[in-house]
């Protein structure tokens, strides 16, 4: 079958025009095996490319357009690209598509509002060949909103009287399309005028695109099973600007009756729960990736991980995995250990990485015959063996500093490769002696972490989108040098400078390092967190930061947020702004919120004082001093706190994004008495344990309605949602 792409953007001279999708024929979205489009008419105008797709094989292919400019530079069009399903009778698609703009409006097209806030419950495609001989319009329209859809109204004139009984149905897909297949069977040659509609299902009442000139087009000569689409991609109607809610909270200090000592996955459905009584849009959690070096408190800052990419294995939920046999033996311990007020990491990492070794030991031969986790193995091959390894020559000798780890010191793939089997031949352990069998063991025990971790991760992705409501996370663009990262990749790092990343190596391999570390988050992630940039005076670093960020960007269709850390122009900066990497707002001394509706408002971080303490120590009232540390402490009122929530929500800022403990705040039958409990993190402290847990199980916060209705009636005053939500 062939599929022919044209596509009309003005490019300057020596500029190219490249389209890259998920088909081998495509590229398999390696920017290196892109294919060029040529400009028949050699005016940098129009764009076409005819490819020959095996339709039985590839039924869906993805693709997105981009520019490579003569410096170098590329430059993705905005969205997540397109999708076609095909039909097995199909014998050719011609589409008409157009560049996807970087404006402003493109913020929309990411994943929280293309499949989450406004298409949840959409098809994920375009699905061809509805008619024999088929002309589909498409066309991308961002916030429609709640009771509305879009409709074609052909040939439509301001004198008329608008009908909707003349409109043509259009069906929603996902990536914020709309679409209608037309059966155009001996039409050819006729010219097809229209605009787009809004059409209000209540009312009827109908809104025309906001443009002049009607749209246009002649239908084409069309064989027998080839369908033809035409797309429009900057559809413009009157509609305000969204605002949303959420909260932000360490996926450590979540508390359930089910878990254990230590917030999990599962508890994310409950919190979910919860934000949605409260009218939140959006969760975000701290880094999650796995920090485990010494199985104890050392290990609970979520920034000094081991591994990039994989997940910490002790958010992993016990109550969903298969019980070991003396399973009640544990009950005791589980039960003393998750009515803790604080996280002992030490007693958490020890009861649950003996009750995983358990489960392992007894459950192996059934957990290694499941289908899904060959495909987990597949699809992570390019980490995950890598990862297990590190964590069991890291129990073997005793530490992460593979400096020590004797032959294994340097990472060497050909013996990664060996061990990705479940056996192991004779020769191994000839080469590397009869140990190599534990460690060989070991390695697959931490594999299937991760896959557990992943289905249990996906499942609570699955349902917080059900319940339209996004999940963000942070990505820390930094790595620690005891990592997988630094003993597999020691070329791309240097450890000994303030910004360690090896810019020169990275290059040469397209920057593939960060492109991975972007698609694995976005597994989990709808929106991502940039964080623990560290500006120093250095114009070559911001340069290569300005750089990274686009081709970060392009990798996945994830909104990306992070903080301006200079208010001075540089390329970082530009950059930021350029790409619509949302800039974070915190109050202001005089509690006022800088005005920028492109950014994240918030009252408080992880590193900074509680609201509640940053208020009291402001204004110097209600004064105690801890039993635990003897320094004192300020407290501000329910109202006081109230008010800065009500300035925070009230910004113009598109999301506005509170901690946990600040929401609770300002309820004083749900703040705990235990002020300097609830701060997350010291950065003066360099050995500040994270153990803040709340202090109340997420299962009576839900059933707490007084509370959750006040939330949600501070939300609806304040967040401007009745007209764009779409619950």
């Amino acid at each position: 079958m062939i599929v022919q792409f044209n596509i009309y953007f003005p490019i300057e001279q020596g500029d190219n025009l490249y389209i890259i999708g998920s088909s081998a024929t495509l590229g398999n979205f390696h920017i290196e095996r892109a294919i060029k489009l040529t400009s028949p008419k050699e005016d940098n105008c129009s764009w076409q490319l005819s490819l020959k797709i095996d339709h039985l094989k590839d039924r869906i292919i993805q693709y997105k357009y981009f520019v490579k400019r003569k410096n170098g530079e590329i430059v993705f069009e905005a969205g997540g690209g397109r999708r076609l399903a095909f039909n097995s009778a199909t014998v050719g698609i011609t589409t008409i598509d157009q560049w996807q703009e970087n404006d402003s409006s493109s913020l929309f097209l990411t994943d929280p509002f293309a499949h989450v806030f406004y298409g949840a419950s959409y098809s994920p495609y375009t699905q061809t060949h509805k008619n024999t001989f088929e002309v589909i319009i498409r066309g991308v329209v961002v916030n429609v909103p709640n009771n509305h859809r879009i409709a074609i109204y052909k040939n439509p004139h301001k004198s008329e009287v608008l009908k909707v009984e003349e409109t043509i149905k259009m069906a929603p897909i996902k990536g914020l399309k709309w679409i209608a297949s037309l059966n155009c069977e001996n039409r050819a040659g006729e010219d097809f005028e229209y605009k787009f509609a809004l059409i209000n299902n209540e009312t009827g009442e109908i809104q025309l695109e906001d443009r002049q000139e009607n749209r246009r087009f002649t239908i084409p000569p069309l064989e027998k099973h080839q369908s033809y689409i035409v797309e429009s991609s900057q559809i413009k109607f009157n509609f305000s600007l969204p605002h949303f809610a959420g909260c932000s909270i360490p996926l450590s200090s979540l508390r359930s009756h089910n878990s254990a000592g230590i917030g999990e996955i599962r508890d994310i459905n409950l919190l979910v729960d919860w934000a949605k009584e409260c009218g939140m849009k959006i969760i975000k959690f701290l880094p999650i990736c796995d920090t485990t070096k010494h199985f104890n408190h050392k290990d609970s800052s979520p920034y000094s991980y081991i591994s990039s990419i994989a997940i910490n294995p002790i958010y992993l939920s016990l109550s969903d995995l298969p019980k070991p046999k003396n399973s009640e033996e544990y009950e005791s311990e589980w039960r003393s250990i998750n009515r803790r007020a604080t996280i002992d990491w030490g007693d958490v990492y020890s009861f649950k990485f003996k009750y995983f070794q358990e489960i392992y030991n007894e459950h192996k031969i059934n957990i290694h015959s499941q289908p899904g986790y060959y495909t987990f193995l597949k699809e992570n091959r390019d980490w995950i063996y890598s990862y297990g390894l590190f964590c069991s020559l890291r129990d073997y000798f005793g530490t992460c500093d593979y400096s020590k780890w004797g032959r294994f010191s340097k990472y060497d793939q050909e013996l990664v490769d060996k061990l990705s089997h479940e056996d192991i031949d004779n020769t191994i352990k000839d080469d590397y002696g009869e140990n190599i069998e534990t460690i060989h063991s070991n390695q697959h025990f931490y594999i299937y972490l991760q896959f557990a971790l992943f289905n249990q991760m996906n499942e609570a992705i699955k349902y917080a989108h059900s319940k339209g409501i996004a999940l963000c996370g942070e990505l820390p663009m930094n790595i620690t040098k005891l990592s997988v990262d630094g003993w597999k990749f020691p070329n791309l790092f240097q450890f000994e400078e303030s910004q360690n990343c090896n810019w020169e190596e990275m290059k040469k391999d397209n920057y593939q390092w960060w492109i991975l570390r972007m698609r694995a988050i976005n597994n989990i992630y709808d929106i991502v967190s940039l964080s623990k940039f560290q500006l120093p005076e250095n114009k070559d670093y911001v340069d290569n930061i300005s750089k990274i960020l686009p081709i970060m960007k392009s990798a996945t269709n994830m909104l990306l947020c992070g903080k301006y850390f200079s208010k001075e122009k540089n390329s970082l900066n530009s950059s930021l702004e350029k790409l619509n990497i949302l800039p974070l707002n915190l109050p202001n001394d005089d509690l006022s919120i800088e005005q920028n509706y492109f950014s994240i408002a918030t009252s408080s971080i992880s590193s900074t004082p509680t609201l509640r303490m940053w208020l009291a120590q402001k204004n110097q009232t209600l004064s105690f001093t801890s039993q635990d540390t003897g320094d004192t402490y300020f407290d501000a009122t329910s109202d006081e706190c109230k008010d800065v929530l009500q300035k925070v929500l009230s910004s113009d800022s598109i999301f506005a994004i509170i901690p946990f403990s600040d929401w609770l705040s300002i309820d004083n039958r749900w703040r705990t008495r235990f002020i300097e409990n609830e701060r997350i993190d010291n950065p003066n402290v360099s050995d500040w344990v994270w153990k803040y847990r709340i202090h109340k199980n997420l299962e009576q916060l839900i059933a707490s309605k007084e509370l959750n209705n006040k939330i949600s009636e501070l939300i609806l005053k304040t967040r401007k949602l009745p007209n764009n939500s779409r619950e």
